[in-house]
């Protein structure tokens, strides 16, 4: 019955960003250490899924954080996750992006490469700054993207649920940092084993972006 209610999330409604941003229910798993600080990560299951938040802070503007965030092509470069395809699709009229962006897992691991094709929005909430994104219909929307996928590997996975966001808020002259993420990456791979993996990268990707935005 799992599967029904996953695809059900990534199909049938809106991911639940409501509940994403509540305070309530997030649990402390651990303080991950990074060269960019510590990182105090958390779980919390919204409609049977478990969604990860990892929080810092950081003496960068909230702006340039963002900026690092939704220029989608420059992550290719600095991102540690291993990504060998990192495109912006589409401009939106609503200053919204479709996006592309595709993980070189490697082959000892025995688990095929992941990809993932994303509509992407910022918002302005006062002094803070938000880039939220979430699954589109890519086989509708993208065929020839996900057809560059298959050609790289021809088991490779589109994650049938990804959605989440970056919350920038400056507080007491620096900032905070949430990254918040709910996804099922798919495959064989149990839910119970992706949450353990996320919990140790999560702190990387964090770290990640705050080196690069460090540089501008």
């Amino acid at each position: 019955m799992m599967w029904m209610m996953l695809w059900s999330v990534a199909f049938a409604g809106q991911p639940r960003y409501d509940l994403l941003a509540s305070p309530d229910g997030w649990k402390d798993v651990a303080v991950r250490h990074s060269d960019q600080g510590d990182v105090a990560v958390y779980t919390k299951t919204i409609d049977g899924l478990p969604c990860l938040m990892g929080v810092t802070s950081v003496s960068v503007p909230a702006d340039k954080l963002l900026a690092v965030a939704f220029d989608i092509p420059s992550s290719k470069r600095w991102s540690s996750a291993g990504l060998a395809i990192s495109e912006t699709l589409a401009h939106l009229p609503d200053g919204g992006i479709d996006y592309f962006q595709y993980i070189d897992i490697p082959g000892w691991t025995m688990v095929y490469d992941r990809y993932w094709i994303m509509e992407g929005h910022t918002t302005s909430l006062g002094d803070a700054r938000r880039f939220r994104w979430n699954r589109i219909d890519a086989a509708t929307r993208y065929p020839a993207a996900v057809a560059r996928a298959q050609a790289i590997e021809s088991g490779a996975v589109e994650p049938p649920v990804s959605w989440g966001e970056w919350l920038f808020t400056p507080k007491n002259g620096l900032t905070e940092i949430s990254y918040r993420n709910c996804v099922d990456v798919g495959g064989r791979l149990p839910m119970s084993i992706q949450t353990w993996v996320a919990t140790r990268t999560m702190p990387d990707t964090v770290a990640d972006l705050i080196r690069e935005a460090k540089k501008h």
